[in-house]
């Protein structure tokens, strides 16, 4: 069955139209990690929290390639991109 990341990329957005932020930053939002754990994505041998992390990371980068967010790599942080 596939997953549904729509609430998940929703608070993404939502949290980097505020402010660009680290990675780490982000994976300390309450909003987006408790969406991550939510969706519940199992990874064999990791811990949730882990999976959680790995999970908001992919997110990330399916939105930077959709054009929703953009890395900056001179400042190592993610940022929302206003249409």
């Amino acid at each position: 069955m596939k997953k549904d990341f729509g609430s998940l990329d929703a608070s993404i957005i939502e949290t980097l139209a505020r402010r660009s932020l680290r990675l780490s930053e982000l994976l300390s939002v309450a909003a987006v990690r408790d969406q991550a754990l939510r969706l519940n994505v199992r990874r064999a041998g990791v811990a949730p929290s882990a999976s959680a992390d790995k999970t908001i990371n992919e997110r990330l980068q399916a939105l930077r390639r959709s054009g929703k967010i953009a890395y900056d790599s001179a400042t190592s942080r993610w940022d929302y991109v206003s249409a």
